[in-house]
């Protein structure tokens, strides 16, 4: 009796397999699965390399020496300024940090901060003395860039302050006037003749694509004086779009 009622569900099985068989034996469902074995793989690999590249960024450090500095500090390698704009809690969660970092840097350029014996006022190639700095006015970069406006970073409008090292015996070679027409427009020329112009661009192609325009402000470069004491000189750049 027992071996009567095992027998049909071990036909069965046999049955079941052999349909199975003969099911995954059509062309059509190979080549169904040939695909989607084909899209886990190549998911896999792309995961792979993101991942991958990802930790090539930790792993590389930044050590270039840079004229610039740029403010607020990069908070990703290689000098980029990753963050996520938006209102806090939620969206808002890293550029508090960046935006302390420009509260801190503006508190050496306030009105009391140039009242210092060391502070001058600097016009055009004025020489000045190797242990003075020059005066540098932030009022009127406040119009676009203050701390009540959270610096444009929660609109996705962020202002970049650059700050120029001090680099001793370096004497910058000015552009000739063609040469100026392929960088600086001309409506974004300075009346100022002696000026280190300022370039800036997005990292990638999908990044100047996307970025919108960049006002610069005061100007769109450091003027240079004959002391070439750039201490206390500040530029803004900003997204607009």
């Amino acid at each position: 009796m027992e071996n009567d009622a095992t027998a049909p569900s071990g036909e069965k099985a046999k049955e079941g397999a052999k349909g199975l068989r003969e099911w995954l034996s059509k062309s059509r469902v190979k080549w169904w699965i040939a695909i989607l074995v084909a899209i886990v793989l190549l998911t896999v690999v792309l995961v792979g390399t993101l991942l991958a590249v990802e930790d090539d960024d930790y792993d590389i450090p930044d050590n270039s020496i840079r004229l610039v500095k740029l403010w607020p500090r990069p908070n990703k390698p290689r000098n980029i300024i990753n963050f996520v704009h938006g209102s806090l809690p939620i969206e808002g969660r890293v550029w508090p940090d960046l935006t302390k970092q420009l509260d801190e840097l503006l508190i050496r350029y306030q009105p009391s901060a140039n009242r210092s014996r060391n502070v001058v006022d600097c016009f055009g190639g004025i020489q000045i003395e190797d242990n003075k700095v020059c005066k540098f006015d932030i009022r009127p970069l406040m119009l676009e860039c203050s701390k009540s406006m959270n610096y444009g970073y929660d609109q996705g409008k962020p202002c970049v302050f650059l700050e120029f090292n001090n680099i001793t015996d370096w004497i910058p070679e000015p552009y000739t006037a063609r040469e100026l027409e392929n960088y600086v427009k001309l409506s974004e020329r300075s009346s100022v003749s002696n000026m280190v112009y300022l370039d800036c661009q997005g990292d990638s192609l999908v990044d100047q694509e996307n970025m919108g325009r960049i006002q610069y402000t005061p100007d769109r470069g450091f003027q240079l004086n004959s002391s070439l004491s750039w201490a206390s000189r500040i530029h803004v750049t900003t997204r607009r779009h």
